[in-house]
């Protein structure tokens, strides 16, 4: 494809809201700030939430229920594990993408790697 090509098949768009994303407590000792699913953007198909979280050591999210969704969970830094009631376990790290499934219904949990809090 050719630079006019490519320039032709731009397009422009503008901001048209800022939502400012309140840190809430959430999970057990977690804290989350979330974009979209708050008061201020509720509905931005297919998305039902966005969050930025943050965990300490000894904090995470206990087990909690999914059904008809896909959740992804992007690391930027630290890391969590997550195990969930079909076997699966594991670490998410800085850089790693996490995609689940919960189709009918899934229970997981995510907390601080033990490895992550003992560099802090």
């Amino acid at each position: 494809m050719s630079s006019e090509q490519s320039e032709q098949n731009q397009v422009t768009r503008r901001v048209t809201k800022k939502i400012l994303a309140i840190e809430t407590p959430e999970g057990d000792g977690a804290t989350v700030r979330r974009s979209i699913g708050s008061g201020g953007i509720n509905r931005l198909d297919p998305f039902l939430m966005l969050d930025h979280f943050h965990l300490t050591p000894g904090a995470g999210f206990p087990d909690h229920p999914h059904r008809g969704q896909a959740t992804v969970t992007y690391m930027l830094d630290g890391s969590v594990q997550h195990e969930d009631s079909v076997g699966h376990k594991g670490t998410i790290g800085p850089g790693d993408l996490q995609w689940m499934v919960a189709g009918r219904g899934i229970i997981h949990a995510e907390s601080m790697s033990i490895s992550a809090s003992n560099t802090e």
